[in-house]
């Protein structure tokens, strides 16, 4: 996946370079082909309680069982797929951009 996003960028460096990509389309481009970082489960539960979000609220926007969210908080399984890209835009943009 690494490298099909590296060649996105690429492109659009190249686009943007001749003038067809503007500065803010290029921006874009650079945060969707950055890497999601991981998270401990420390970061799971703190960026819940920072949103407000019960683990069955959590739950719920993501379309996952609260026990999956427990298990994600006590460390029994690591979040990822696209539950970690939805908490990486929960932790990034906030609780309103996926209630939108």
């Amino acid at each position: 996946m690494s490298e099909i996003l590296d060649a996105v960028l690429e492109m659009a460096s190249g686009l943007h370079s001749k003038g067809i990509i503007d500065a803010r389309k290029m921006k874009k481009y650079q945060e969707l082909c950055e890497p999601i970082p991981d998270y401990t489960s420390e970061e799971v539960a703190e960026i819940r309680k920072r949103n407000n979000l019960s683990q069955a609220g959590l739950a719920s926007l993501f379309e996952v069982s609260p026990a999956t969210v427990r298990s994600w908080e006590q460390g029994q399984r690591r979040i990822q797929g696209p539950s970690k890209k939805l908490l990486n835009l929960l932790e990034r943009k906030g609780l309103k951009v996926l209630l939108n």
